[in-house]
C-alpha cells in the first residue's frame, strides 16, 4: 500500500506504509516509530538519496506554528503536540499518521463479591486484557479497602491471583483488592470485594408440600426465624351451611438450632368439598420444631348458620394472625399482625377485609347468578404486606402480604359452585343450597418457611426472597 505525493515536484514520490519506506525513484528512505514512556518519537532515519532533510522529528505545540514554520526540507517530520499527529514535508506538509496509546481494554475474569472459604480454601482469579497496540503488560494488586491482616494472604502468578483465606474465626473480615494492568502508559482497573464471614450467608428454605417433613440445620446456623400457615377449610354446600374459615398465620424469630440436628416440619392440608352428613374437617396445622415454638392452626368450620367453629382458631409464635370466620364466602388467611377478613353471611354480603397483611374474605352468596359465592385470600410468606380486600356478591377476597386471590364462584349445569380460597391459607366458599354436596370451594394448602442469616426478622426486616442471597430451595 502506497500514498501518493500528488503535488509533489516530480512524479512518482510515494510513501510505502507497508514497508515503512520513503521512494524516491530507487532511492529509499527508512524510518521507524519507537514507543517511549509518554511520548512517541521518530528516529533511526537512513537517508541514502539525499531525500530527507535534517533528519528526526521538530515538535510544535499546534498546527498554527506548524504553518508558519520555514526552512523545511525535503523528508522533515514534524510532531504537532496538540493534535499528538506526524506530518512528512515534501515541498507541502502530508499527514503520516495519529500518534496514539490506548489503555489496555477492560479486565475480565473476577466477580464483584467473594464469600472466602470457612476451611481456608484458597480462590484462584484469572484475570484477562490485551493491549491494543500489542505492548506487553505487565499486572499487580492493592488492598484499597479494608486491611487484609491476618483475615487472607494474596500471591500472584502474572494475570493469576491466589486469595488463602484464614480458617480460624477470629479472623473473619472483609477487604477490597483492586487489580491493574498497564502497558507501560497507561492502565485499567477493576475491584472485587472479600469477605471471610463463619456464620452461614443469608439462605432459607420454603415447604409447600403437605404433609410431615424433616429439616436439617446447615453447617454454620444456629439461628433461624420461621413463619407457618394452617390449611385453609372448604365451603359447602350453602344455604345455612357456610363457607369456610382461613388458615392461622404464625411466626418466630431467633428459634436455636444445631448445625447437623434435624427439626420437625408439618404442612397443613386444605380441606376439600365432598363432605357427608355429620362429617366437618378443618384445614390441617402447620408447625416448625414443635407446637409449643411455632404453630398456626387450620382453617375452621361451622356446622350451622350462627353456630360456633368447629375447633379451635389459635397460634404460637412471636405474632401473626387468625383465619378470617367464615361466612357464606370464604374466609381470608391470618395475616404477621392481624386477622384474616371473615367471608360475607348472606345473600349479597361484602366480604370483611384482613387485617396486617391478612386475607380478604370472600364476598357471600350471589342470589342472580346460582347463589354462588367467593373464595377467601390468602397470605404470602415474605413478609408482612398490603392487607387483602374482601370481595362482594359472588366474588373472591384478594390476598394479603403477596398471597393469592381466592377463587370466584361459578355455575355450570345450571348448579352453583362456591370458589376456593387462595394460597396460602384461604377458606373455601359456600355453593348453591342443597343441589349436590361437592358445591363448596376448597380450602388451599398451607405453607412452612424458615430462613437465616444475620439482619433477618419477621414480619418485614429482610425476610424478602431477594435477600437470601445464597439462595432457597422449595420442598
Amino acid at each position: 500500500m502506497s500514498i501518493n505525493f500528488p503535488n509533489s515536484p516530480t512524479n512518482g514520490q510515494t510513501f510505502d506504509v507497508g514497508s515503512m519506506t520513503f521512494e524516491y525513484n530507487s532511492t529509499k528512505v527508512r524510518w521507524e516509530i519507537v514507543a517511549g514512556t509518554t511520548n512517541t518519537d521518530i528516529s533511526d532515519l537512513t537517508d541514502t538519496g539525499g531525500l530527507l532533510g535534517s533528519g528526526g522529528a521538530t515538535v510544535y505545540a499546534d498546527m498554527a506554528a506548524l504553518i508558519a514554520a520555514t526552512g523545511m526540507s525535503n523528508g522533515d517530520f514534524a510532531l504537532v503536540g496538540a493534535t499528538n499527529k506526524l506530518y512528512v514535508y515534501y515541498g507541502a506538509w502530508f499527514l503520516v499518521s495519529n500518534l496514539t496509546n490506548s489503555p489496555p481494554t477492560s479486565i475480565t475474569g473476577n466477580a464483584a463479591t467473594y464469600q472466602l472459604a470457612q476451611d481456608g480454601t484458597p480462590t484462584v482469579i484469572t484475570l484477562a486484557s490485551t493491549d491494543p497496540e500489542g505492548f506487553p503488560i505487565n499486572w499487580s494488586h492493592s488492598v484499597t479497602t479494608g486491611s487484609l491482616g491476618s483475615t487472607a494472604t494474596v500471591s500472584q502468578n502474572n494475570n493469576v491471583f491466589t486469595v488463602t483465606p484464614s480458617s480460624t474465626e477470629a479472623d473473619a473480615g472483609s477487604f477490597t483488592l483492586t487489580f491493574t494492568v498497564n502497558d507501560g502508559a497507561n492502565q485499567t482497573t477493576t475491584t472485587s470485594d472479600f469477605v471471610l464471614n463463619f456464620a452461614a450467608p443469608p439462605a432459607g428454605v420454603l415447604f409447600t408440600t403437605v404433609g410431615t417433613h424433616t429439616w436439617t440445620a446447615p453447617a454454620g446456623v444456629t439461628s433461624v426465624s420461621a413463619v407457618v400457615i394452617g390449611g385453609g377449610c372448604h365451603g359447602k354446600d350453602g344455604g345455612g351451611v357456610p363457607g369456610g374459615g382461613g388458615g392461622a398465620l404464625a411466626w418466630k424469630n431467633n428459634i436455636s438450632v444445631v448445625p447437623g440436628n434435624t427439626y420437625n416440619v408439618v404442612v397443613g392440608a386444605g380441606s376439600v368439598v365432598g363432605w357427608e352428613v355429620g362429617d366437618y374437617p378443618v384445614g390441617g396445622y402447620s408447625l416448625f420444631k414443635d407446637q409449643t415454638t411455632v404453630y398456626a392452626t387450620g382453617g375452621q368450620n361451622f356446622n350451622g348458620a350462627g353456630s360456633q367453629p368447629i375447633g379451635d382458631r389459635y397460634y404460637t409464635g412471636d405474632g401473626g394472625g387468625l383465619g378470617g370466620e367464615p361466612g357464606q364466602g370464604g374466609s381470608g388467611a391470618g395475616g404477621y399482625s392481624g386477622n384474616g377478613g371473615a367471608g360475607g353471611f348472606g345473600n349479597g354480603a361484602q366480604g370483611s377485609d384482613g387485617s396486617g397483611g391478612g386475607g380478604g374474605g370472600g364476598g357471600g352468596r350471589d342470589p342472580s347468578n346460582y347463589y354462588i359465592a367467593g373464595g377467601g385470600g390468602g397470605v404470602g410468606v415474605y413478609g408482612q404486606g398490603t392487607s387483602g380486600v374482601g370481595g362482594g356478591a359472588g366474588s373472591p377476597g384478594s390476598g394479603g402480604s403477596g398471597g393469592s386471590n381466592g377463587g370466584a364462584g361459578y355455575q355450570s349445569s345450571n348448579v352453583g359452585y362456591g370458589g376456593d380460597g387462595g394460597l396460602y391459607g384461604g377458606g373455601g366458599a359456600a355453593g348453591q343450597n342443597g343441589v349436590s354436596s361437592d358445591q363448596g370451594g376448597s380450602g388451599a394448602n398451607g405453607a412452612v418457611r424458615i430462613i437465616w442469616g444475620e439482619g433477618r426478622a419477621f414480619p418485614s426486616t429482610n425476610v424478602d426472597l431477594t435477600s437470601s442471597t445464597s439462595g432457597e430451595t422449595t420442598v
